[in-house]
C-alpha cells in the first residue's frame, strides 16, 4: 500500500480512531495518507515514515502544547495539507510566542505545506512549524471562529482595534518569511496582490532552479519557494486595502529588490504605492495591471517613471475607453 484515505464518522458525529490508524504499522511502504472526519489524539507510528499527509475535518489537538507531539512525529513529510470544511466542536487554541524554542517543530524535509483551518489554529500552526525557505506555504484560513467555517463577523461586529490586531499577526508572517527567505540566500521574484490577500514568490540566489533543500539525491521540488497568504471573508473593500498597504506594502514591497510585480484590489491608485513604484521603476521588468483603476493610475503618472528595464506590461482587466488608455500606457 503506497496510498491510503481513511474516512471515520458514525452518522454526524466523529470517531475516534487511534487504535484503528496503529494498526497502520504493519504496512510499511505506506507513504501518502488522507485522514477525514475524526478524532486523532495520539500521534500513530506510521506519521514518521509518511511522506505526504492530509488532515481533513480532524480533531488531532484542542491547543498548542497539543500540536507539539503530533507534529513532532511526521519526520519525512515533504507535503502536509492540514483543512476543515465542516463545522467542529467548540476549542479555543492560543497562539505560542513565536521565540519560544520549546515550542518549535522542524520539518526539514517539507516542501508544501496548506494550512486552511480557523484563524487563530492557523496562526498557530505557522508559529509553531519550522520549514525550509524553499517550501511553498499556503496560509488559507477559512473562519475567525473556532468553531464555525461560516460563522466569520462582519465588518460591523469587528472592531477596528481587533482588526488591526488582526493585520499585526498577518504582518508578522509575512515579515518572518520574507526575513528567513533572505537568511537563506533567497531573493524576493514576484509579489502579486490578489483578491484576499497577497502571494511571494522567491529565488534561490546560488541557482536559477527552484530546488528543495534536503539530502543528497532528492529530486526538485514542483511547488516554487513562495507565500500565499489569503484573509478570512472579513473585510469590506476599504478594510481589504488597509491590510493590502499595510502588509503588502510595508513589508512586503518596500523591504525587497523587486523586478516583477502584480497589484489588484485597489492599491494601486493610492500615492503611497505610487511613490514606492516610481522608486522601483528604474530596475521594474514586468507590471501587471489588474483593474481599469490601476490602468488609468499607471497611465496618469507614466511619464514620471523611468522604465529602462521594463520588458512586459500586462493589463488583465476590461476598460471603458481600451483605445485611448492603452495610447496612454504605450506613450
Amino acid at each position: 500500500v503506497i496510498s491510503l484515505r481513511l474516512c471515520f464518522f458514525e452518522g454526524r458525529a466523529m470517531v475516534r480512531a487511534d487504535h484503528q490508524i496503529q494498526h497502520l504499522t504493519t504496512a510499511p511502504h505506506l507513504r501518502s495518507l488522507t485522514l477525514s472526519t475524526l478524532l486523532l489524539r495520539t500521534p500513530p507510528a506510521v506519521f514518521s515514515s509518511l511522506h505526504d499527509l492530509i488532515l481533513e475535518n480532524v480533531v488531532a489537538w484542542t491547543s498548542y502544547h497539543e500540536m507539539i507531539p503530533i507534529l513532532s512525529s511526521m519526520t519525512s513529510l515533504t507535503s502536509l495539507v492540514y483543512r476543515w470544511t465542516r463545522d467542529r466542536p467548540f476549542f479555543a487554541i492560543a497562539v505560542p510566542h513565536a521565540d519560544a524554542e520549546d515550542r518549535q517543530v522542524r520539518l526539514e524535509r517539507l516542501v508544501r505545506l496548506v494550512v486552511s483551518s480557523f484563524l487563530m489554529e492557523d496562526i498557530a500552526l505557522l508559529t509553531i512549524l519550522r520549514v525550509p525557505s524553499t517550501a511553498q506555504i499556503v496560509f488559507a484560513p477559512r473562519s475567525t471562529h473556532h468553531y464555525s467555517v461560516t460563522a466569520t463577523p462582519s465588518e460591523q461586529e469587528l472592531s477596528f482595534q481587533l482588526f488591526m490586531q488582526l493585520v499585526n499577526v498577518l504582518q508578522w508572517l509575512v515579515v518572518n518569511y520574507i526575513d528567513t527567505a533572505r537568511q537563506n540566500g533567497l531573493t524576493i521574484l514576484r509579489t502579486m496582490v490578489i483578491g484576499r490577500g497577497m502571494y511571494i514568490q522567491c529565488r534561490s540566489e546560488k541557482s536559477s532552479q527552484v530546488a528543495t533543500q534536503g539530502s543528497p539525491g532528492q529530486s526538485a521540488s514542483p511547488y516554487p519557494p513562495s507565500f500565499v497568504l489569503l484573509t478570512p471573508h472579513i473585510m469590506t473593500p476599504s478594510w481589504r486595502d488597509i491590510f493590502l498597504m499595510k502588509v503588502f506594502i510595508e513589508t512586503g514591497v518596500s523591504r525587497s529588490t523587486l523586478g516583477i510585480i502584480g497589484c489588484g484590489g485597489g492599491v494601486l491608485p493610492d500615492e503611497k504605492v505610487l511613490l514606492d513604484l516610481e522608486f522601483r521603476a528604474p530596475l521594474l521588468q514586468e507590471l501587471a495591471l489588474l483593474s481599469e483603476e490601476e490602468a488609468l493610475a499607471f497611465s496618469g503618472r507614466a511619464a514620471r517613471f523611468r522604465c529602462r528595464t521594463l520588458k512586459k506590461l500586462i493589463v488583465r482587466c476590461d476598460l471603458q475607453e481600451p483605445g485611448r488608455t492603452l495610447q496612454a500606457l504605450v506613450d
